[in-house]
């Protein structure tokens, strides 16, 4: 789940917790002859009998609810990146990778290059890899290179679909201290 997610339905858990809560210590103490604890029930119960469906209040926390559902609605559908992607196999069997177990063995295979200092990868719809190399490198050769071996590890893992890579070589930055 994402972020948004976990604190969206946190939220609206312990919202419904504690109206729970409530309503079971209010009907536990209408059991025991208390008329009310915290909600003022008849109060509530005289002003909403007279209370037209036409008032704009009514009308206003009726949409209000309406756009909360639908907010709810619209992060659970939203598409995800995939956690796993899947690997080539027979009809019996399936198995899958980690994205981010793929994405650690690509910086692997990126940095075992001599002239990459560091490396970064991200797989969304292809693989992103961004590779820092002194100033003096020729960045069009560890591109190349880069090219090569980061594209032959995907053909070794044998993933579902091609998976196609971009390979950006940035020089390091002179860093002033």
């Amino acid at each position: 789940m994402r972020t948004t997610d976990r604190v969206l339905s946190f939220i609206l858990g312990l919202a419904l917790a504690l109206a729970a809560a409530l309503a079971a210590a209010e009907m536990i103490a209408g059991f025991f002859g208390q008329s009310q604890l915290l909600v003022p029930i008849d109060d509530w119960d005289r002003a909403l009998g007279a209370t037209d469906w036409r008032d704009p209040v009514i009308i206003l926390v009726s949409i209000g609810l309406i756009l909360v559902g639908l907010l709810i609605l619209a992060t659970v559908f939203t598409p995800r990146r995939p956690f796993r992607l899947p690997l080539q196999s027979d009809s019996q069997h399936a198995a899958a990778i980690d994205r981010r177990g793929l994405q650690a063995r690509l910086e692997r295979v990126a940095t075992a290059d001599p002239e990459v200092r560091d490396a970064k990868v991200r797989i969304r719809r292809k693989a992103t890899v961004r590779a820092n190399v002194p100033t003096n490198a020729n960045r069009r050769a560890v591109k190349q290179r880069l090219s090569q071996s980061i594209d032959a590890s995907l053909k070794d893992v044998q993933l579902d679909k091609n998976l196609r890579s971009s390979i950006k070589v940035d020089a390091d930055k002179a860093r002033v201290r």
